[in-house]
């Protein structure tokens, strides 16, 4: 039925495993304070209907997966963040990332201010692209578990 197309994938499994997972399909993980957030919202080309087709959550996943040019480019934040921990990728002391956005559809924009963890990918331009969806960027004060196990899957061996 429909919850089930809009359900985020690995729910079922425990924290650990979760982050686990996500370690290893993301390029880049951080915990990272928010210095600048501009929005950015392109309009989409004009085409020859008027109503805008509705997509379903799996569309949309698919789709910001498939990371289309034309698609992503509508609508993303892009977000500075200052950097305070990695657990993988980025080496740099600021890293700025497009954060892609529908609004009323899919993530959301972060707060300049907050700390965030973050797991990304990078685009085949090489730029940093994070979707705020199924927890893959969420505040730091819920996000201990998360830290914690980031912490043990990366301690030396």
């Amino acid at each position: 039925g429909i919850a089930s197309s809009i359900a985020c994938p690995d729910q079922e499994l425990d924290t650990y495993s979760w982050v686990s997972k996500r370690l290893e399909s993301h390029q880049f993980v951080i915990l990272g304070k928010v210095v600048s957030g501009a929005i950015h919202n392109l309009q989409p080309p004009r085409t020859g209907t008027t109503s805008r087709s509705v997509r379903s959550m799996a569309e949309l996943l698919e789709l910001i997966e498939e990371s289309q040019q034309d698609y992503r480019d509508l609508s993303f934040q892009s977000v500075t963040f200052e950097v305070i921990q990695v657990w993988k990728g980025n080496e740099n002391h600021l890293l700025t990332v497009r954060n892609r956005v529908v609004p009323g559809q899919y993530g959301r924009y972060l707060e300049v201010g907050e700390t965030y963890l973050v797991f990304g990918q990078t685009d085949k331009d090489g730029e940093a692209v994070v979707t705020a969806v199924c927890g893959t960027v969420e505040n730091r004060d819920r996000a201990e578990d998360k830290i914690s196990a980031l912490n043990e899957l990366t301690a030396p061996q």
